[in-house]
């Protein structure tokens, strides 16, 4: 894995063939594409290999397929053997937020202990034998937090919530795999988590709210003070513009344009005959001007 959990990964599959990769990360992406060819559209590895490399060529700017092929390979080799993920959500219970609260210190270590608890649960619907276990690097488990620190202090926290007994860390030196202590499998969720980008804003928003959904990716963003953002700061640029539609001035053709556009009255086409015959006035009057 490549720090990154997506729930549901054919659906995930089915979007990005659909409406592109924008600023997804390629080494997240190609397992998930190579899974769905291989498992669901039953495309030979060759075929796959061939999509895969369409798709980068179309999506990935810059893309080089002779510095890729290695690892497009290697994710398609891999395609039949891991299952494709179809989780609709992680639930989360009273009694474990509960537990949260009273055993961190502060808002950190509960966003940390919260992201811990859900990717402990995601790894328990993949696998029965898994046992509150994660298996995700540190610092991928701080980004999911939305805790932005040192890796000295990501060190440190993970030591004071095993102090506090919230957590099991592997008796193998080598093995830096955590345990979630804090599991509850006896009572209803009252949380449903389908989303992973943001644990830790998925927190807060239950702890306190101020949070809100970017209507472009769907990812959890904090509310400015107003109330009134829709977009993340990743898809703002990318929302729809407002546009209002006018008559051109020569054809009397309607045509749309951006709402705050207060200068054009033509449309394109007119537009161009319209610069054509400026750029002719323009040489006359040159012309006119060096022969005097």
């Amino acid at each position: 894995m490549f720090g990154i959990i997506i729930l549901n990964e054919i659906e995930y599959a089915k979007d990005l063939i659909e409406s592109g990769a924008k600023d997804k990360d390629p080494y997240s992406y190609i397992p998930i594409l190579s899974k769905y060819y291989r498992q669901i559209l039953k495309y030979t590895p060759k075929k796959t290999a061939n999509e895969i490399d369409s798709f980068m060529t179309t999506n990935y700017i810059n893309y080089n397929s002779v510095r890729w092929v290695a690892f497009i390979d290697s994710c398609v080799k891999k395609s039949k053997k891991q299952k494709l993920s179809n989780i609709q959500f992680v639930g989360v219970t009273q009694k474990e937020l509960d537990i949260i609260d009273s055993s961190t210190q502060n808002t950190t270590h509960a966003k940390v202990l919260f992201s811990l608890l859900c990717v402990a649960k995601y790894f328990n619907v993949r696998s029965e034998t898994n046992n509150n276990w994660t298996n995700l690097k540190t610092k991928d488990i701080f980004r999911m937090a939305n805790v932005n620190t040192s890796i000295e202090k990501q060190d440190r926290i993970i030591h004071e919530l095993y102090k506090s007994s919230s957590i099991g860390i592997s008796k193998k030196v080598d093995n830096l795999n955590i345990r979630v202590l804090c599991v509850d499998n006896t009572t209803d969720f009252v949380l449903q988590i389908g989303d992973f980008r943001n644990l830790g804003y998925e927190y807060m928003n239950w702890k306190k709210g101020g949070y809100f959904r970017c209507a472009e990716c769907g990812a959890l963003q904090k509310q400015n003070k107003y109330g009134n953002r829709i977009y993340c700061n990743k898809c703002v640029g990318n929302s729809p513009m407002l546009s209002k539609t006018i008559k051109c001035v020569d054809c009397g053709r309607e045509f749309k344009i951006d709402s705050k556009d207060n200068q054009t009255d033509h449309c394109p086409e007119c537009y161009k005959k319209y610069r054509a015959e400026k750029n002719k006035e323009k040489y006359r009057k040159y012309n006119v001007k060096r022969r005097a």
